[in-house]
Parts: C-alpha cells; structure tokens; sequence
C-alpha cells in the first residue's frame, strides 16, 4: 500500500466511528473500510459527492448495515446520535 491507501486504512483502524461529509475515491474507499471493520457510520446528508450514493451502493452489495448506518441533518444530531448507540 502506498499514498492514500495507507493513509485511508491507518484512519479507520484508529477511530471508533466515522462521519462522511462529501468526498470521492478516497471517501468511498474509507467508508468501505468502515462497513467491513463494523464500526457505526454517519452520512451527513445533502453535503454532496459519495454521500448521494451510499444507500445505492450498499444495495448493488447486498449489504444491510441498517443498525449501524445514520443520515444525520447536522453535526449536532451526528454527534448525539454516535453519543447514544450502542
């Protein structure tokens, strides 16, 4: 692994949630790592790129990680919702 790559897998394996705001390539490669280490994961929604297309995605997969998946208006309701689960 080189560049990003390895920048984008020593992220996920140090955090214990992730928030999406936005983002490309190297957005959608972090949130993959996410889904497969199970760590809970927030959309912040209407904040464009790879956000508009995570539900799609998960569903072209077949992966339901419902129970662990949030779409969040505001950092606010982000932050409380990764406060309160479980």
């Amino acid at each position: 692994m080189r560049g990003f790559s390895k920048r984008s897998l020593a992220i996920v394996e140090n955090v214990d949630a992730v928030i999406i705001v936005n983002g490309r390539m190297g957005t959608l490669s972090e949130f993959t790592m996410a889904v497969e280490e199970g760590l809970p994961i927030v959309i912040m929604k209407g904040s464009g790129g790879v956000t508009e297309h995570i539900k799609t995605i998960l569903a072209m997969v077949g992966r339901d990680i419902s129970d662990r998946l949030y779409i969040a208006d505001s950092p606010a309701e982000a932050i409380e919702w990764l406060e309160n689960i479980s």
